[in-house]
């Protein structure tokens, strides 16, 4: 393929993918000589799929395995794997049917540089006798691959953890309170307390008095208290694996509660599950609240099997709003359910109880009776890409008959007219969005012919579209030398006002660039960056050193999302000069106005104490020079005349 003269780019059509693949070689020729780049064509592998399997399960770690079907398994850079704990109750997820939503996920990046591309890991820290779920994506550069095939296994059971924060005090004239913090985890089945306690310290500790205690760590013992009073306590948490005691605490006479804080009334759960947040309301008496530490929830989640294991959170006074009235005080707490210890499940039954902690650590009586609340999350939204969003949904269980669907959509804070569709299956496109735009929607079943609004329950759901890759091309690209290896180079993004794909782009969707120094004729390897500084829509720049002096190099710049890389700019072209230049070779002025020259070297001012310049004024009878000090940049004029 020839080029015409000044032209400078050429589009090579390939039969097929297969057929592209391989070494192509580009020469341009002038009078000087010629010269010649290769060009290495090959077959892209973000489709291929990474096939994932574990083994060597223990209680608190598994071992990953994975392989890639190419042999090019080598051009894959980084790895992230993807794990999740599940609840016991939905034991058979369909990976088809469940959306991938990265918030859900832990995630850990694996380097396979450091196995010398031995495709294993293992996974720590994860909990005891907890069913997993495990992915992975590998990536080469910044695209992603295919997400591989999820797998599920469960922890082996093991010992449970020790019991923490054993405390106690004198409740009344009859009974003592003790309480505990709940571990994260039962780390096996079967499991409960054992309280034991004596007040006679010479007797061995297998004849203490001891007590089951099931489900919530709070128990209170019935015994006469007298001003001599003291108790000895240890909690064992107990498992089919074993039991594993608690430290021992001690409780004495004065080890009394404030009297003055009341009970909880009111206690509601309202959940918003459009923000995956939970809104707690109580009512206390004015009086308790400069006596109350903080307060804590104790929650548990009725779809898992363990039912007898509570969980707690505890709750700063700072987060709370209270409204304050003449005998009583509105307490709120708002939070996001992110902060729950859940195991992830479509939806959840909580049962909460609150208590309160007092200035003295002494935690009260809880609530009377528990309070539930159903947490559905969201699962709607199927996947979205960078102009369409797909929505599938179950059908309401408690209606009988549905008549079809209305799905209404439009950008969020837009004031654009509602898009509808309607679809009698469960399932829709949303298609002609975006990229990188917020959407709201809502989802309505219709249960009579006549498709009205309100003639069905709704759902209200927010879903952003995906990025795109760059669809601008990096302009203005210079190099600046800093000294005789190092040039600072620079560029400019300008995206298109016009284009709203551009527009979607501003939102920060672009990852960085890559800044790409090529020198074709040495054997350097090429120089890759990836620079982050700088504004969009402004000047970016980054440094790049390791140049040689003398050497020849070509500039390009292209910006990249996590979807991809964009076109690189046009070439730059620039030579390092050589060490024993003069750092004044090549001078050149520009012709201000008949009295002022504007000089530029080149050769960075920093790196000067001061410079003379000479000025020879052709047809004139006369020179000048000026002595240019850098250290207080103040300009000396000597005129002499020959």
């Amino acid at each position: 393929m020839r080029f015409a003269r000044n032209q400078l780019f050429a589009i090579l059509k390939l039969d097929n993918i297969t057929h592209g693949v391989g070494k192509y070689m580009c020469e341009a020729k002038n009078k000087h000589g010629m010269t010649k780049i290769f060009i290495y064509i090959i077959q892209s592998d973000t489709q291929i799929r990474p096939s994932l399997s574990y083994s060597n399960i223990k209680s608190r770690s598994a071992l990953l395995h994975w392989y890639i079907s190419n042999q090019r398994y080598d051009r894959f850079n980084h790895f992230i794997i993807y794990y999740r704990r599940l609840s016991t109750f939905d034991t058979n997820l369909n990976e088809k049917d469940e959306i991938f939503n990265i918030q859900d996920y832990e995630q850990v990046l694996f380097d396979p540089r450091t196995t010398n591309y031995n495709f294993t890991f293992q996974v720590v820290g994860l909990v005891p006798f907890t069913k997993y779920e495990f992915r992975l994506q590998g990536f080469i550069g910044h695209t992603p691959s295919d997400y591989s095939n999820p797998i599920f296994t469960t922890t082996l059971d093991t010992v449970p953890d020790k019991i923490e924060n054993l405390h106690g005090y004198v409740w009344n004239e009859t009974s003592v309170v003790v309480h505990w913090t709940p571990p994260n985890s039962t780390n096996g089945p079967h499991f409960y307390y054992v309280l034991y306690y004596t007040n006679n310290t010479s007797i061995p500790f297998s004849q203490w008095t001891n007590i089951i205690v099931r489900t919530y760590p709070f128990y209170m013992i019935s015994m006469s208290i007298s001003p001599s009073f003291q108790l000895f306590t240890r909690v064992a948490s107990v498992n089919a694996k074993g039991l594993i005691l608690s430290d021992f605490h001690q409780i004495n006479y004065n080890s009394s509660n404030n009297r003055v804080i009341s009970t909880i009334d009111t206690f509601q759960c309202f959940s918003n599950e459009q923000n995956q947040q939970l809104n707690l309301q109580w009512s206390i008496d004015h009086r308790s609240h400069s006596y109350i530490d903080k307060y804590l929830l104790y929650y548990s989640d009725l779809t898992e099997n363990n039912g007898d294991f509570i969980r707690m959170k505890i709750i700063s006074i700072d987060l709370l709003t209270i409204k304050y009235y003449s005998t009583y005080n509105i307490v709120k707490y708002e939070f996001n359910t992110s902060v729950l210890n859940l195991n992830f499940n479509r939806y959840h039954v909580l049962r909460l109880h609150l208590s309160i902690i007092d200035e003295n650590q002494n935690q009260l009586q809880m609530t009377l009776s528990p309070i539930y609340c159903i947490l559905t999350r969201q699962s709607a939204i199927l996947s979205t890409d960078k102009d369409s969003i797909r929505l599938s949904w179950s059908k309401p269980d408690r209606l009988t008959s549905i008549y079809g669907y209305t799905i209404k959509y439009r950008s969020i804070n837009s004031n654009q007219p509602w898009i509808v569709r309607q679809t009698n299956e469960t399932k829709i496109v949303l298609d002609k969005l975006s990229p990188i735009t917020r959407y709201e929607i809502i989802l309505q079943a219709y249960t009579n012919s006549s498709h009205t609004d309100s003639a069905g329950p709704s759902t209200r759901i927010e879903a952003i579209t995906d990025a795109t890759v760059p669809l601008v091309q990096p302009i203005n690209v210079s190099a600046q030398m800093i000294n005789q290896t190092a040039a600072n180079i620079s560029w400019i993004y300008s995206l298109d006002s016009n284009n709203r794909d551009d527009i979607a782009l501003l939102s920060g969707m672009i990852k960085g660039f890559y800044v790409i120094v090529i020198s074709p004729d040495s054997i350097q390897p090429p120089l890759v960056h990836h620079n982050y500084h700088g504004t969009i829509d402004t000047q970016y720049w980054d440094v790049v050193g390791n140049l040689k002096p003398g050497t020849t190099y070509h500039i390009q710049v292209k910006a990249f999302t996590k979807k991809g890389d964009g076109k690189p700019s046009e070439a730059y072209i620039f030579t390092v000069p050589k060490e024993d230049s003069h750092p004044f070779e090549n001078t050149q002025y520009r012709l201000v106005n008949k009295k002022k020259k504007v000089y530029f070297f080149n050769k960075p001012i920093q790196h000067i104490e001061k410079c003379k310049i000479s000025i020879r004024f052709f047809n004139q009878n006369k020179s000048a020079s000026l002595v240019i000090t850098f250290e207080d940049i103040h300009i000396k004029e000597e005129r002499k005349r020959q």
